[in-house]
């Protein structure tokens, strides 16, 4: 019965029956719980339509928000904050395509399960139980462990919550961002890297994915024809 809900998710969600043809995505679904989490928003959200999961009732009575709707570990990242033409690189969720106006406890629920998860793939990856398709260097990797991975979820619910307050208390907290670590933190290498490729940073005609992707030389710009990337459409399809 589940695998049916399951099969039944995807066709709808990705048009393709994973039993006919598998896509690359589920290929990377089927490797670890992990990656099937980053790839199953829909399922997510048609479990909690059919009552599968189940939330605290007082979560569902507080007032709707907005959500980004597939809150993961791996949805948080650098950028910069007016987009690609701005100078300020900022660390936030990064992912927006399954944003809507929901319940918070939606957003709350997915990230502290990717906390949990991840901390399960590391220990895998170390471990030999999962394949190692990231190439993570393991000779160094710390895992963090279950305990851990618990640890930093009610942080983060502490941190949620802090922050709610401020914003009552203030609502121009709102526009306030994560643009800067301590110099020992963890985040502050790639805060860096992400500075130098931004488009105000040295490294970005030859490093940042903007300037690879695009035609710099032509008026109006455009991108470039990547094969497998970018093709410009024919004349009819552009029409349609």
């Amino acid at each position: 019965m589940r695998t049916q809900q399951i099969i039944a998710e995807f066709i709808r969600t990705d048009q393709s029956d994973p039993r006919q043809h598998r896509l690359s995505k589920h290929v990377k679904m089927a490797a670890n719980p992990f990656r099937f989490l980053r790839g199953s928003s829909g399922l997510f959200y048609a479990d909690i339509d059919r009552g599968l999961l189940k939330f605290p009732p007082q979560w569902l009575q507080l007032p709707l928000t907005a959500v980004t709707g597939d809150c993961h570990l791996a949805n948080f990242g650098f950028f910069s904050e007016e987009g690609s033409y701005g100078d300020l690189v900022i660390f936030a969720p990064n992912d927006f395509d399954d944003a809507c106006i929901g319940h918070a406890v939606w957003d709350l629920s997915r990230f502290i399960v990717s906390l949990l998860l991840a901390a399960d793939y590391c220990q895998g990856v170390q471990s030999g139980r999962y394949r190692n398709d990231d190439n993570i260097t393991t000779a160094e990797l710390y895992c963090a462990s279950q305990a851990e991975a618990l640890a930093a979820a009610q942080a983060f619910l502490n941190s949620y919550l802090h922050c709610c307050q401020q914003i009552d208390a203030d609502p121009e907290r709102r526009f306030q961002v994560q643009d800067d670590f301590p110099k020992q933190h963890l985040l502050k290498p790639y805060l860096k890297k992400a500075i130098r490729r931004s488009p105000a940073g040295t490294d970005f005609l030859r490093k940042s994915t903007l300037a690879k992707s695009v035609d710099l030389t032509s008026r109006p710009l455009r991108f470039k024809e990547t094969s497998g990337k970018f093709s410009r459409l024919t004349p009819q399809r552009y029409a349609e």
